[in-house]
C-alpha cells in the first residue's frame, strides 16, 4: 500500500473525511489506492486469518459501500469529536461564563465552587466552559430561592434580616442541615480531603456546630404567632365559606397551614432542647 501512496505522489493515506465529499478526486484517488490494495492483500490471502469471504471481493459495488460507510460514518466520528477537543482546548474559541450576583447567597459557597473550577480535571473528561469574575458583574436573571439547600447556602445577615419566618421554617422543615464548614476550612481541597468524607455527627461535631451557631433559628414564640395567624385564616376560610352558599368549595387553607405549623414546632423545640 505505501508503495501505491508512492506511486501515486502522496506523502501519506490520508483522505478527507470531514469534508463529506466522498466524490471529491482527492478523496477517489484514496478509495481506489484503498480498495485496490485491499484486493490484492485478500487475494493473496493477507486476511484468512480473518476469515472474509473471498467471494465478495470482487463486488466492487458493496466494497465502495463499505469503504464508504467505514470512512465518511466511523472515521468521520471519530475526527470529528477530535476536532470538537481540540476547539474546546483552544482559549481563544473558549466560551467564558461571567459569574452573576446571586441574591442571599454566602461568599463562603461562592469560593467554594470557584476553588474546585481550579482543581485539574480527569483524564479524558471534557474540557468545562471557563467561568470568571466580571469587574462588574451583573444581577442574576434566575430570582427564586433554592430548595431544599442548607441553610449555609445563605449568607447569615440575609437568612436573618430578609427571608421571613416562615421561609426560615420551610428550609428546617426535615432537619437543620449545614453543608460546609467555616470558609477557612474549605478554601483548599487539601482542607476538604479532611471532612469531605466525615459521619454526619462527627462532621456537625468538628465543623458544623461552628456554622450553625451564625445563624439564629425561629424562636417557639414566633411559631406560635404564625400559629395563631393560621387559626384568623381559619376563621376567615370559615367565613367565606359560609358567605357563599352552594359553591361547594372548602376552606381548608387555614386548617392545612396550622397543620404544618404544628410540625414546625415540633422541629423547633427538638432543635431548642439541650444536649444531655
Amino acid at each position: 500500500m505505501f508503495r501505491t501512496i508512492s506511486f501515486f505522489g502522496l506523502a501519506c493515506w490520508a483522505p478527507d473525511v470531514l469534508s463529506q465529499d466522498p466524490n471529491s478526486m482527492y478523496n477517489l484517488l484514496h478509495e481506489h489506492i484503498a480498495l485496490v490494495t485491499f484486493e490484492q492483500v485478500a487475494a493473496g490471502f493477507g486476511y484468512s486469518h480473518l476469515g472474509i469471504d473471498l467471494s465478495l471481493i470482487c463486488n466492487f459495488t458493496l466494497m465502495r459501500k463499505l469503504y464508504c460507510n467505514f470512512v465518511y460514518s466511523y472515521m468521520h466520528g471519530i475526527a470529528k469529536s477530535e476536532n470538537d477537543e481540540v476547539a474546546e482546548g483552544d482559549s481563544g474559541s473558549q466560551l467564558t461564563y461571567h459569574i452573576n450576583i446571586k441574591d442571599g447567597r454566602s461568599t463562603k459557597v461562592k469560593s467554594f465552587f470557584r476553588m474546585l473550577d481550579s482543581q485539574p480535571k480527569r483524564r479524558n473528561c471534557r474540557a468545562e466552559h471557563t467561568r470568571e469574575d466580571p469587574l462588574t458583574p451583573l444581577e442574576s436573571e434566575l430570582f427564586a430561592l433554592p430548595k431544599f439547600t442548607p441553610i449555609d447556602w445563605f449568607d447569615p445577615g440575609y437568612w436573618h434580616t430578609t427571608l421571613t419566618v416562615h421561609e426560615r421554617l420551610d428550609y428546617i422543615e426535615h432537619g437543620v442541615h449545614i453543608g460546609l464548614p467555616l470558609a477557612e476550612d474549605c478554601q483548599t481541597w487539601e482542607q476538604c480531603s479532611l471532612w469531605k468524607n466525615l459521619p454526619v455527627e462527627e462532621f456537625m461535631e468538628t465543623y458544623g456546630n461552628a456554622v450553625l451557631a451564625l445563624y439564629k433559628m425561629p424562636t417557639a414564640e414566633e411559631v406560635e404567632q404564625l400559629r395563631q395567624w393560621g387559626e384568623e385564616l381559619e376563621e376567615l376560610d370559615l367565613e367565606a365559606q359560609l358567605g357563599d352558599e352552594g359553591s361547594g368549595d372548602e376552606g381548608s387553607g387555614g386548617y392545612e397551614y396550622n397543620s404544618m405549623l404544628m410540625d414546625m414546632s415540633a422541629t423547633i423545640i427538638l432543635y431548642l432542647k439541650p444536649n444531655k
